[in-house]
């Protein structure tokens, strides 16, 4: 079973909660159980929107990933077929790029 997000008990206590103040107020209707209901969906949705919260403050600061030149070997042409190195997919000899992974195909001459 999936877990429902913060959001969603903040939506439905919000909505059961106003809900049953309106009728409450405008009709006369009993429904003070509703009420508190609601005001409980609310309280578990600020109860897991304050855990999350708290929760992704731990997570390391990742620097950026410095770019370098990638270590593939030359292409390799079987037929009218090109390989790319990085991901070993056939591709057109007239495709400039990778229809896979998107590595430039052009370096080698055609």
């Amino acid at each position: 079973m999936a877990k429902l997000p913060w959001f969603s008990f903040i939506l439905a206590g919000t909505l059961l909660a106003g809900v049953s103040w309106y009728l409450e107020q405008t009709r006369n209707a009993k429904l003070g159980v509703f009420f508190v209901a609601g005001l409980i969906f609310l309280g578990i949705g600020a109860f897991r929107l304050v855990l999350k919260i708290i929760l992704s403050g731990d997570r390391k600061i990742l620097r950026p990933q410095e770019r370098g030149e990638r270590q593939h070997a030359a292409l390799v042409r079987r037929g009218s077929h090109v390989f790319c190195p990085a991901c070993r997919t056939a591709n057109h000899r007239s495709n400039r790029f990778c229809r896979m992974c998107g590595y430039p195909l052009w370096r080698v001459p055609r």
